[in-house]
């Protein structure tokens, strides 16, 4: 059975103590044009395709406030650092 990565948000901990993120996704889009041109007979098409656009967009905000979140650490990592508040 081959499998696909339909979204993938991944954390790591690097061993510099930084934290990274990855990201793998499905374009909506583009599965979308797939399967209409290569599996038009694919009875679920439609609801596959509203299912990748939801949790693409719910993984858009969570990387949107992850990055901000990890911003913020570094920053705040940084003033410590320089002795500032």
């Amino acid at each position: 059975m081959t499998k696909t990565v339909i979204q993938s948000l991944v954390y790591y901990l690097t061993t510099k103590g930084d934290i990274e993120l990855e990201r793998k996704r499905l374009n909506p889009e583009e599965f979308l044009k797939y399967f209409e041109r290569k599996k038009p007979e694919y009875p679920n098409t439609y609801d596959l395709y509203s299912f990748i656009k939801c949790v693409d967009k719910l993984l858009d905000e969570t990387q949107e406030e992850s990055e901000k979140l990890v911003h913020t650490t570094v920053e705040k990592d940084e003033r410590e650092k320089n002795g500032s508040i």
